[in-house]
């Protein structure tokens, strides 16, 4: 498969939206924080890890101070969804998944 259609395959498997989507990687160590720092810095309740797929990716994650974090607005500019995991292969599918329950 050429590398155009890698490109090609991957947009593809990004979910529908109708406002901006994101993919950043490492958005934590812009700030020089720790992924535990980053995650609880955005919670002001709940828990660091509820935008990773189990408690397990998320330390996995802490381990190697590395994840990724897929973010889109599916309708609007207001209200959007997350999926963070400790590699893009995860996060994207987590997104299928979250695709998949949002149609049924």
């Amino acid at each position: 498969m050429s590398r155009f259609a890698d490109v090609l395959n991957f947009v593809s498997r990004l979910p529908a939206h109708k406002a901006s989507l994101t993919i950043s990687h490492n958005p934590h160590k812009d700030l020089y924080e720790t992924v535990v720092q980053y995650c609880l810095g955005e919670w002001s309740q709940g828990s660091p890890h509820s935008d990773f797929e189990s408690i397990e990716d998320f330390e996995v994650a802490c381990g190697l101070d590395d994840f990724w974090e897929i973010q889109w607005y599916p309708n609007s500019p207001v209200g959007f969804f997350r999926v963070r995991a400790s590699s893009l292969d995860l996060c994207i599918k987590m997104v299928e998944e979250h695709d998949e329950k949002e149609s049924s």
